[in-house]
């Protein structure tokens, strides 16, 4: 039986596919999150030590202060589409808890056509331009020198590119709440 000639080609329905694609948008999100939640152990020995030798000491290490700086910078980005997912950014809840549910989806609908998409859509191409420019330098970073940089850029269009496609799988989601509010009212 050709699936592909009557337009399904998975043998699922065009939602049935929509939600296994949105489903391993979050699992590949929740899976960045788990794993990259482990650097936090590492980054707070490394954090403890600096300390410890800086203001115990005396013996500051410029290379522990970078590496330290670089991991958390990747940790928050790569897993910005985690804390997306769970509802952990930032967000209006004070003014949108007193909406209507129409007023809710048309201000959460406008703030991500008009806010997130474009900014995220314009952030990912100059972080990956960057990180290419970074790779091709063979950038090192400003003190300790480390050869580290083109890598731990390389998290920032990973990142954007996992955040922007939880807030498509959120938007998706969120159009289709909507759309089965309308239905049944």
């Amino acid at each position: 039986m050709d699936l592909c000639r009557k337009g399904n080609t998975m043998g699922h329905t065009g939602n049935e596919r929509l939600l296994v694609m949105l489903g391993g948008i979050d699992r590949i999100n929740e899976w960045m999150g788990k794993i990259y939640s482990w650097i936090l152990v590492p980054l707070t020995v490394m954090v403890t030590f600096e300390v410890v030798s800086r203001y115990v000491l005396n013996r500051p290490h410029a290379f522990v202060t970078e590496l330290a700086f670089y991991m958390y910078g990747s940790l928050a980005i790569l897993v910005a589409g985690y804390t997306l997912r769970h509802g952990g950014h930032v967000g209006v809840d004070i003014f949108e808890s007193r909406f209507s549910p129409r007023t809710k989806f048309v201000v959460q609908t406008i703030t991500f056509l008009v806010f997130f998409v474009p900014f995220v859509g314009l952030l990912i191409p100059a972080a990956t331009d960057m990180t290419i420019k970074s790779f091709a330098s063979h950038e090192r970073s400003v003190f300790a020198m480390l050869p580290l940089t083109p890598y731990f850029k390389a998290c920032l269009p990973i990142g954007l590119t996992l955040l922007l496609l939880q807030g498509v799988a959120d938007f998706a989601r969120s159009i289709a709440s909507w759309a089965a509010t309308r239905r049944d009212s």
